[in-house]
């Protein structure tokens, strides 16, 4: 065991959640504890502030790591936050350029969050990392050739993704149809647990085609979920409870009231808040 290199070392670390990374860095194998040990030093967090003026952008940033200790291959980000900030502009903070800021974009970020951006992903010559377990997009634009629909399938087929809310934005290129990969997430591969693609333009939003069948499985299943699911909905409070009434009968004894459903094998049941804006799934 003392052989493993540190490269397979490192590379298995990568992968694991903050929380198992932290046991093994406290455990008493030596080996790991050291390597995990180090990469647990290499977290960070950061916010990436964006200055769009005619033809030029401009950055800046906090991060609480130093520039010369982020190293976007191994280490790790927690959180990172980018946000247009031209209209507001922040005065704290350490100005960037291009490559200062493409260092804060790890391989590994946690939880991702991206706000009001214009065409940021094709910016950069590597923007979307290789693992994100929480994504956040909301009012951002992006043209015909950004990579993002690629790889957000790469990430569903992965299984990283727990959270994923799309919101107000827009895309240049031809929509694409996510619904078979969204369904195969949230049913199949039992890690994603909080949808919302709402109000977006030329890019997939939930529809109600996709809780019918996400409602019509779980009353048929015989394990439903393991996990709490949460759906953010169209709002179109009418045809939800249209929907709703051609999946049952209000006497049909799978109904608590008029915003529950119960499973008839199964604990747990399927909520609508009261504006019939979201629906979530209780184990």
């Amino acid at each position: 065991m003392d052989q493993v290199s540190v490269f397979f070392q490192q590379h298995v670390l990568s992968i694991l959640s903050r929380g198992t990374l932290d046991v093994l860095r406290q455990s008493d194998i030596r080996i790991w504890h050291s390597v995990a040990d180090k990469l647990w030093k290499t977290y960070f967090e950061a916010y990436l502030y964006v200055f769009d003026r005619c033809d030029s952008r401009s950055f800046k940033y906090t991060c609480t790591l130093g520039p010369e200790d982020i190293r976007p291959k191994v280490s790790r980000c927690r959180y990172l936050s980018i946000v247009d900030s031209s209209s507001d502009p922040v005065t704290f903070g350490h100005s960037a350029d291009k490559e200062d800021a493409q260092k804060l974009f790890a391989n590994y970020i946690e939880h991702m969050k991206m706000q009001e951006l214009s065409f940021i992903d094709t910016y950069f010559q590597r923007f979307w990392p290789k693992y994100v377990n929480k994504l956040i997009i909301y009012k951002c634009k992006f043209n015909a050739d950004t990579s993002f629909p690629q790889w957000l399938r790469q990430m569903l087929e992965a299984n990283y993704l727990k959270t994923l809310k799309v919101r107000e934005s827009t895309f240049e290129s031809v929509a694409e149809d996510l619904e078979d990969e969204l369904f195969n997430a949230v049913v199949y591969r039992g890690t994603l647990s909080a949808v919302g693609m709402l109000e977006n333009t030329n890019f997939y939003n939930v529809s109600h085609r996709f809780l019918y069948r996400i409602i019509q499985w779980w009353m048929a299943s015989t394990e439903g979920f393991k996990r709490r699911v949460k759906l953010e909905l169209p709002e179109m409070s009418a045809a939800l409870r249209q929907m709703r009434d051609t999946l049952f009968e209000p006497s049909d004894p799978v109904f608590l009231d008029e915003h529950r459903l119960v499973h008839h094998r199964l604990p747990g049941e399927a909520k609508w808040d009261s504006d019939w804006n979201v629906l979530v799934f209780t184990v």
